[in-house]
């Protein structure tokens, strides 16, 4: 159970990131390298943080540190006095004797030297206690109940004020990193209309060479371009490799090959009577296609005989062009319900061609019905949509339900108590027009009842003539 100065600290967005220590009511949160290899004993380091840590351009000391900590011991021997004597023990509990002292010596210049001696400054003469421990520098740079924590920017340059101290003392490689994560996130979300981060740099229509020229000098420009490029081209691979899985799916047919009489070697000498079909290779012509096209056929089929029906009881087609099944006994004028219409039925679909690059006129490669082919609908699909590839979007963390959560029932309580106090303000406006006009009613009666004290005068006065 956390102290109640620490309570309110206990919901941070970052509070499950690696190395972060939630704050309290009088100290920031803690984030520095120190706190990552230190981060299993975060409940120890929980009340760590103060100005020592958090002050920018000026890391803590060893012998500063110490100091601090003989002035907070000496404070709360001052606010806690106690006449009995302990003895210390590292990594375990203290234990009372009334001694004059402690068993135990405790070596100069140790981690706790600083005990030795309360009644004067700590004092020390190793030259490592005075050199700057920049682990120890807090990344926090403030907090707010409702924008939660703010980190140092990395690249920010402060005045260093000792000669070990760093000038950028945030630019470690997870805060770069960090930074430039953000950075690229807010730019991806400002170019999420025409799609992401990847759209900044122009088409090839849009080219500027000297804009493109500048671009490729940077890290970035030279990060976007190949990544561009390397996406376009996976793309254009994925549908050559989905195009060849097409064509070379199942078994390559040849129907009724006709070679010409010198051969395949031989075949500019002139078209031949059957014409060669050893140039056409019919690809990916399975059951399911094949399938598919009878039952396109059979639809048309059907549909052209409900129009010959029709044009035939129009008397817009004789029965010439009409054949009877054959069978005996069939009467010259009988029943001619099972006469068809001759012809042929045919269908158009789209086909497409294959052949290798740069071989010439070799072979072609025939894929029939690919606009409507059932097993590849897969690469029309992949061909139809442009691979597009964005930075993954922000998302909303949790800790913002649980902020709202925590205000969302003082908002409401405000909201309620402010309609309150505007219908109180309108009452109040309404009250004081009334009493103006009571008021206003009120000088005119008076004036009336003056004029009516002379008129009462007057009358007397006539009344009663002197």
């Amino acid at each position: 159970m956390s102290l109640p100065h620490a309570q309110e600290q206990e919901i941070d967005p970052y509070a499950a990131m690696k190395g972060y220590i939630a704050g309290n009511d009088y100290a920031l949160p803690y984030y520095s390298e120190f706190s990552k290899l230190h981060f299993e004993q975060k409940d120890m380091l929980r009340h760590m943080n103060c100005s020592f840590c958090s002050t920018p351009g000026r890391p803590p000391t060893l012998a500063s540190l110490k100091l601090h900590l003989q002035s907070l011991a000496y404070a709360v021997s001052l606010l806690c006095p106690s006449s009995s004597k302990a003895e210390l023990l590292v990594g375990g509990t203290s234990k009372r004797t009334r001694d004059s002292q402690a068993d135990g010596d405790v070596n100069l210049d140790d981690q706790f030297d600083w005990l030795l001696d309360m009644s004067r400054p700590y004092e020390t003469r190793d030259a490592t206690h005075f050199s700057s421990l920049n682990s120890l520098v807090n990344n926090v740079e403030s907090r707010h109940d409702a924008f939660g924590t703010k980190l140092h920017c990395p690249l920010r340059e402060h005045v260093a004020r000792a000669e070990d101290a760093q000038r950028k003392p945030y630019a470690t490689h997870h805060n770069l990193l960090m930074h430039a994560n953000a950075c690229l996130e807010r730019l991806d979300y400002e170019y999420g209309a025409t799609g992401g981060l990847l759209s900044i740099l122009p088409l090839d229509e849009q080219l500027d060479e000297r804009d493109m020229k500048a671009a490729r000098n940077t890290l970035v420009g030279q990060w976007l371009l190949h990544t561009q490029r390397l996406t376009n081209r996976m793309h254009e691979l994925e549908i050559s490799y989905a195009n060849a899985l097409d064509a070379l799916h199942g078994e390559a047919v040849v129907p009724l090959q006709h070679l010409s009489a010198a051969g395949p070697e031989a075949r500019a000498a002139g078209r031949t009577v059957a014409f060669p079909q050893d140039r056409w290779v019919l690809a990916n012509a399975g059951d399911d296609v094949f399938d598919m096209l009878h039952a396109r056929l059979d639809r048309a089929e059907k549909l052209s005989e409900h129009r010959a029906r029709l044009a035939r009881d129009a008397g817009a087609a004789g029965e010439r062009l009409q054949a009877e099944p054959a069978g005996e006994g069939q009467e010259e004028h009988g029943d001619r319900d099972g006469a068809y219409e001759r012809g042929i039925v045919y269908v158009d679909v789209s086909t497409r061609y294959y052949r290798l690059k740069g071989q010439g006129k070799t072979t072609m490669f025939v894929l029939p019905a690919r606009g409507e082919h059932p097993a590849v609908e897969a690469t029309r699909t992949l061909e139809s949509k442009p691979t597009v590839v964005t930075v993954h979007a922000p998302e909303s963390v949790g800790w913002v339900s649980d902020m709202e959560k925590r205000f969302s029932k003082h908002v409401e309580e405000g909201k309620v108590w402010h309609d309150k106090f505007n219908k109180l303000d309108r009452m109040m406006v309404d009250k004081v027009r009334e009493n103006r006009r009571l008021l206003a009613d009120l000088e005119e009666c008076k004036d009336r009842c003056k004029e009516m004290e002379v008129e009462l005068q007057r009358l007397k006065g006539t009344a009663n003539p002197a």
